[in-house]
């Protein structure tokens, strides 16, 4: 009986130690090949005690310690954590496999690394473990910063410009498809909200359809003629029409045609323009009516300008005038020595002589007036 039970226990010592064998090969084999020889850093972490119990090569030479020194310190005095915060994650990831957590990490030099790690539950030889997988992102993350300050700048810059601004998807027939972005003062502008430009169609604020789809054309055939300026008016949304001087640029976004359409409101050029004009037909009207005669210069005696009295007393047509030198219809080739033209200019002063044209066989009263 007594030979029975002794049989019995050494036959599961047995296999017990079979079992720890069996246990020892396939963490010699894992430690071998997928530990060692991976390309991360892999850490195997104690979650109780939160000691550090391995360290693959690649870890070894991402935190520059030695094998040795790495497998006596605790992950708390590599992660900027508390310790709460530390255990707290060590315990998430004896739930599942993988589950990705960002880190900053201090290496041996005192340098933080910004790090994503991959974790997981692991048992070996009865001891409750953590895997984890670190991979360094500070460079991912630095670019992410770059660029969000990038975004921030261009943002700011975008929304404080006095010009309005357009971004504009066009359709593969020319056609404006959608808004993509819109600014500020786009917005003032055109009385919208954003929200609302974003879902209206560009054709329900644009007059000038047949302008765009030509640039459209354009740029198709010849790829250089990516720029054009032009005046049109937009429509806002209590229904006025805004003169405007549209700079309108076309580039290839993401495989996509747009429109970078940069708006300045002309109203108030428009409105001058047309008040230059009004004050022009009223002084070419004033001209008109005086029976003196009247000419404009320019310094080298070009005639520029003359009222009808002018042409009446000549004899000649605006175009057989305008653009002459003045002592040409006087059959001269050459200025006059004492030109009251050139003394005016000289001296910037009104200067009054009275003058016998032998050609008309007259003497005139001549003022010559710098303007």
């Amino acid at each position: 009986m007594e030979n029975e039970v002794t049989n019995e226990s050494n036959k599961n010592e047995a296999i017990e130690f079979k079992k720890n064998r069996n246990s020892l090969s396939r963490l010699q084999k894992f430690h071998k090949k997928i530990f060692n020889k991976n390309e991360k850093a892999i850490l195997l972490v104690d979650v109780d005690s939160g000691d550090i119990v391995d360290a693959n090569i690649r870890a070894c030479e991402f935190y520059n310690y030695k094998a040795d020194d790495i497998k006596k310190m605790n992950i708390t005095q590599i992660t900027i954590l508390s310790e709460t915060e530390v255990f707290e994650k060590l315990h998430q990831s004896q739930k599942k496999h993988l589950q990705r957590f960002y880190f900053q990490h201090r290496l041996a030099n005192g340098e933080i690394k910004d790090v994503m790690t991959y974790s997981g539950p692991l048992r070996i030889l009865g001891k409750k473990l953590v895997y984890l997988i670190v991979e360094d992102i500070t460079e991912e993350i630095k670019v992410k910063k770059e660029l969000k300050k990038s975004e921030v700048q261009y943002k700011e810059l975008f929304n404080s410009a006095n010009d309005a601004i357009f971004f504009i998807e066009a359709n593969d027939n020319a056609t404006l498809k959608c808004f993509i972005d819109v600014n500020d003062k786009a917005c003032e502008l055109l009385g919208y909200s954003k929200e609302e430009l974003l879902e209206i169609s560009p054709m329900d604020i644009s007059t000038t359809h047949y302008n765009l789809n030509n640039i459209m054309n354009e740029y198709k055939k010849n790829s250089n003629t990516t720029r054009k300026i032009y005046e049109t008016s937009l429509i806002t949304k209590n229904g006025y029409h805004i003169p405007t001087e549209i700079s309108v640029h076309i580039f290839e976004l993401n495989e996509k045609t747009v429109y970078l359409a940069i708006l300045r409101d002309i109203t108030d050029r428009k409105e001058a323009e047309e008040t230059i004009v009004n004050y022009s037909r009223l002084l070419e009207g004033i001209v008109k009516g005086i029976p003196d005669i009247v000419g404009v210069f320019s310094p080298d005696n070009t005639i520029m300008l003359c009222n009808q009295a002018g042409y009446d007393f000549f004899g000649e047509p605006f175009d057989k005038i305008y653009g002459r030198k003045c002592y040409e219809i006087l059959n001269k080739n050459l200025r006059c020595e004492d030109c009251p033209l050139m003394q005016a200019v000289k001296t910037n002063k009104i200067v009054r002589l009275e003058k016998f044209y032998e050609v008309h066989n007259k003497y005139f009263d001549c003022y010559y007036n710098p303007v």
